[in-house]
């Protein structure tokens, strides 16, 4: 098992993850009228993790997941507040269940080593 886990946690395939992810948001952005502009940079930066060694790339993650875990929270809440899934700015139901499970794969690739999950990689 701790092999699957060490390939889950990968910083190349989570870093890839959240390029593609916000790479999809500058669609939805074009889609919308909205600035896209800012779902380019984090794509961006998401290739430029993909770049560094893991220790530098854990730490860029980690950042990632929670701003990811900020958005979220912001979906949830409005959801709380009687905001259905896919009106009021909110994306579909399937769009917050992946925001939610991105997020918290993120965030814990992104603390990996200070949690235990894999080996200190330095």
């Amino acid at each position: 098992m701790n092999h699957m886990l060490d390939k889950i946690l990968n910083t190349k395939v989570v870093s890839i993850v959240v390029a593609v992810w916000m790479a999809f948001h500058i669609y939805i952005a074009l889609q919308g009228d909205l600035i896209w502009q800012v779902f380019a940079t984090l794509s961006l930066i998401g290739v430029v993790s993909y770049t560094l060694d893991s220790a530098s790339s854990r730490k860029l993650l980690m950042v990632f997941g929670l701003g990811f875990l900020a958005t979220t929270s912001e979906f949830l809440y409005h959801i709380s507040q009687g905001a259905a899934p896919g009106t009021e700015g909110l994306p579909p139901a399937p769009g917050i269940v992946l925001w939610v499970v991105i997020s918290l794969w993120v965030i814990v690739a992104g603390t990996a080593t200070y949690t235990g999950l894999i080996k200190s990689e330095s």
